[in-house]
């Protein structure tokens, strides 16, 4: 026990001030010959100390320096060039530590997720993918975007994929009557466009996903995080996949399902080969140590687009700058967000107290000041975040490799005309990949709009440019170098602008958040405020209509409505009994639910994750969508307990919202759902 503690104050002096030289390094990180070398946290601790070698190691190579305050987005090369650097020179040295510290987190990455803590998983799922990136990057390992995108995505959430396999563990021998699928109208839809290998039918003649790739003919479908998004057309078959990763968990195994050091793109795969194809599904996770934002982006039978971005601290003059001494880059978004919810709630308790008319005008300015500071904020999240990487979160977008065919090569002649001339020559045999093509005409398309400020294009030109010095070329000598590059790749691509596809209608954006990207409403950017939302035709609905009794102007508006729907049921002016939430979930499509919180006094958690089906669940509560951070640990709270109990969709506000901002937003969903 003494033993470990000095291991670990060693580590811990050797990441702080206390130990600059090379020795001391070295020996915090040697081979792993001690019992504490196979715990999670001590295996990480090892993998940052190696992580600072390298950022050492980067900062003596001119070409290299850059990489971690630079974008990466993969692919962005058709095939990159494998580079062999001379033997003991510093470029050798960071390929040697780029390896060693590859298979030491991957190590840390298996023995976390079996016994390690979540945020031990996050740190070291974020390290891999960087580490990843920059060998791609450099050419010194072939790693596809498959492959990025399955590691980060698969750890992104494991504390509910560990709960999830818990409670099927504690139901595993029930097999459910019928498993919700995802809605059925937009499957059907979909199945109608391609041929009739990509979709099924189940027994009582609802649609079900195939999974396709080496496990369909024993697994379901699966989302990012592993969970089952479609079920076997039988019940036996329902059986033996929970029998199978019960047994799987049980073992000891990776408790992720579909990540392993073995088989790292089986699950970004199967989503791709699955989705429907007017659906996108973007995942955001954000490495606060490190100020990155990982975007993964998912479409129909696509390869995934990776994206590894710098974060910029937010600068805005319509709210106090926080104190950023000792905080990170999401820290500082997210006080400045939190101040302005919490005085929204507190205005929320004032209005009440406003009787004369000069009263209430004070109460509804300070109201719109709100809301044009939150739109401001959330205008720098999107400018300082994401930049022109923007549009890849737009599901209108198609990256269409036909289409990218004329520009790659326009893009490619412009490039050999401004790069060295000593790397010309390896530049022509060297193409970008489509993604990045349709990426700069869609940013050439918007930079024409008059609130364009040219620094999107910017940030197309020096990914393009950072992609060839990470394979060899000279560093642009200053920023007008890089302006004049841009010039020239603007008007060399101009006639392309209209060259990539759009999408015809119907699109869905799926956003798959962490613990920390989802505190940030990122529906309200303006990037993708005006994505379309689709309709749901009439089900088998639920409502639980103001149960506290003191909603009076919600029952008003919409008690008639609810209770004119013959096939609907539920209770209004009183609170349901506890048998009642249980009974309504598992029986109905839809759970409707006006009232205070996320209805969390009439239905506990425990009988929520025990549901062997549950509805689409719209909670029209204050914060009834909000986790709660809790430290190191994964958020919680009311929507990860829907999550495990299988729940397919669920609607809910992040913060407190009043009753007549609340109402008028149910009113114009359930006429959008079709349910008015």
């Amino acid at each position: 026990m003494h033993e470990d503690v000095a291991i670990r104050q060693q580590l811990i002096a050797a990441l702080g001030d206390l130990a600059d030289d090379a020795a001391s390094r070295q020996n915090a990180i040697s081979p792993a010959t001690r019992s504490i070398d196979r715990q999670p946290d001590h295996l990480l601790l090892q993998c940052k100390l190696m992580f600072v070698e390298l950022r050492r190691m980067l900062g003596q190579d001119e070409a290299s320096s850059s990489v971690l305050q630079s974008t990466l987005m993969f692919p962005a090369l058709q095939q990159p060039r494998s580079q062999k650097p001379r033997k003991g020179s510093t470029k050798a040295q960071i390929r040697d530590l780029l390896h060693d510290l590859d298979e030491r987190l991957l190590e840390s990455i298996e023995v976390a997720i079996a016994v390690g803590s979540a945020h031990t998983v996050h740190e070291s799922s974020h390290l891999l993918v960087l580490v990843r990136a920059m060998r791609s990057a450099f050419g010194l390992a072939a790693v596809s975007a498959m492959d990025l995108a399955n590691i980060v995505d698969d750890c992104r959430n494991v504390t509910v994929v560990r709960e999830a396999v818990d409670a099927m563990r504690r139901r595993h021998e029930r097999v459910p009557a019928k498993l919700t699928l995802w809605p059925e109208e937009i499957v059907s839809h979909a199945a109608a466009d391609v041929d009739n290998g990509r979709a099924a039918s189940s027994g009582d003649g609802s649609p079900v996903l195939r999974a396709r790739g080496r496990q369909a003919q024993r697994a379901p479908a699966r989302s990012l995080a592993g969970l089952s998004l479609a079920g076997s057309s039988t019940g036996n078959d329902l059986l033996s996949v929970a029998d199978a990763q019960l047994q799987h968990a049980i073992d000891g195994k990776q408790v992720v399902a579909g990540w392993s050091a073995d088989d790292t793109e089986t699950s970004a795969q199967q989503l791709s080969s699955e989705l429907p194809p007017n659906w996108t599904v973007c995942g955001l996770s954000i490495d606060q140590a490190r100020d990155v934002l990982f975007i993964t982006r998912y479409g129909r039978d696509q390869e995934p687009i990776v994206l590894s971005l710098p974060m910029r601290a937010i600068d805005s003059e319509s709210f106090d700058k926080p104190d950023m001494s000792s905080k990170s880059v999401f820290d500082g978004a997210y006080q400045q967000l939190r101040l302005i919810i919490a005085e929204s709630d507190a205005t929320m308790k004032s209005g009440g107290a406003c009787a004369t008319e000069a009263e209430k005008r004070a109460w509804w300015e300070r109201r719109a000041a709100l809301d044009q500071q939150l739109g401001e904020l959330l205008g720098s999240i999107e400018d300082e975040w994401l930049g022109a990487f923007r549009h890849v979160l737009d599901p209108t977008v198609r990256f269409s490799a036909s289409d990218g065919q004329r520009l790659r090569k326009s893009i490619g002649q412009c490039l050999v005309k401004s790069l060295p001339k000593t790397f010309a020559a390896k530049a022509r045999t060297m193409e970008l990949a489509t993604e990045v093509c349709m990426l700069v005409a869609r940013v050439l398309q918007k930079a024409t709009d008059a609130e364009d400020d040219g620094n999107d294009w910017l940030d197309v030109c020096s990914l393009i440019w950072d992609t060839y010095v990470f394979q060899g070329a000279a560093p642009p000598s200053d920023d007008d170098t890089l302006r004049a590059f841009s010039e020239q790749l603007r008007e060399a691509v101009q006639e392309y602008v209209g060259v990539f596809g759009e999408a015809e209608g119907g699109e869905h954006l799926i956003l798959v958040l962490d613990k920390h990207s989802q505190q940030i409403p990122w529906e309200c950017l303006p990037c993708i405020r005006d994505v379309p939302i689709s309709r749901m035709p009439g089900r088998r609905v639920f409502y639980v209509l103001n149960p506290e009794g003191d909603l009076h102007r919600t029952q008003s508006n919409f008690e008639a409505h609810l209770q004119g729907q013959r096939e609907w049921s539920g209770v209004v002016g009183r609170r349901p009994m506890n048998s009642e939430c249980e009974h309504a979930l598992q029986s109905s499509d839809i759970f409707l639910y006006f009232g205070h919180g996320g209805g969390e006094r009439y239905v506990s958690r425990t009988q929520i994750r025990a549901l062997d089906r549950c509805a689409v669940a719209l909670l029209l509560g204050c914060s009834s969508g909000q986790l709660s951070l809790a430290g190191e640990f994964d958020a919680l709270g009311t929507a990860t307990d829907y999550m495990v109990g299988g729940c397919p969709a669920l609607l809910g506000n992040l913060w407190d919202v009043g009753d007549k901002d609340i109402d008028r937003f149910a009113a114009s969903l359930l006429q959008i759902w079709g349910l008015a």
